[in-house]
């Protein structure tokens, strides 16, 4: 029992200096050195890994290297989005992002982080280089404005449009004349015909004139003739 007590004990041994140096963590910046190139205009994405061990109170960023090896801390603004992503308990990533480059973005960019207590870690460098736009995105830059005039100008026409037509649907239409007859048209045009109604017309005016209840009765006059 004895030699298999000391070996557990052994073992327990050896697999806690690993589990320690396993846990072991060390303040640090990762970042490799690298060559971006992008066309002016475009978004451009920046990223470093800073390894602080659990520890929060660190400081620091994303920052421009001036010729004179001067280092420009940069804040976020409409330009840069800074904005960071916890990895685990004990890294997170640091990310800048350039909204649209411009041919004054380009130069030497780096990860700076300081720890405190004078301590301070540094990313290696990337180098960010600016081309000019691609023809065509140069093209839709320059036709957009005069699209967007033109679109405006057609909405601005079919407005009245629209308000003129919806006021004609809104009301109903006028009923149709029907057409004249032509028998009627001939019929009116004999003379006979309007003779015989202008006759007719006549008797009876003259019958409507005459009252029943005043017409007076002729008296009868009876003679006797002798021979």
């Amino acid at each position: 029992m004895g030699p298999i007590i000391g070996c557990i004990l052994i073992l327990t041994g050896l697999y806690n200096n690993w589990a320690c140096s396993a846990e072991e963590c060390f303040q640090v910046v990762k970042a490799r050195r690298d060559h971006k190139v992008v066309s002016e205009g475009r978004s451009l994405l920046l990223s470093c890994e800073v390894q602080h061990c659990g520890v929060h109170d660190w400081i620091g960023g994303w920052g421009v290297v001036r010729e004179e090896e001067t280092f420009s801390l940069l804040q976020p603004s409409s330009k840069f989005h800074i904005f960071t992503e916890d990895l685990t308990v004990n890294s997170t990533r640091l990310n800048m992002n350039f909204i649209s480059t411009n041919k004054s973005d380009t130069g030497r960019y780096q990860c700076r982080i300081n720890w405190g207590r004078g301590d301070s870690s540094n990313g290696h460098l990337t180098y960010v280089n600016v081309t000019d736009a691609p023809y065509n995105l140069q093209g839709q830059s320059e036709r957009s404005v005069p699209l967007r005039m033109f679109v405006y100008i057609c909405a601005c026409l079919s407005c009245p449009l629209f308000l003129v037509l919806a006021r004609v649907l809104s009301h109903p239409s006028a009923p149709a004349v029907p057409p004249r007859s032509h028998s009627t048209t001939r019929q009116s045009k004999r003379p006979g015909v309007e003779l015989l109604y202008a006759e007719l017309m006549l008797q009876n005016g003259g019958h409507a004139k005459q009252d029943p209840q005043h017409t007076l009765e002729q008296p009868t006059v009876y003679s006797f003739v002798r021979f």
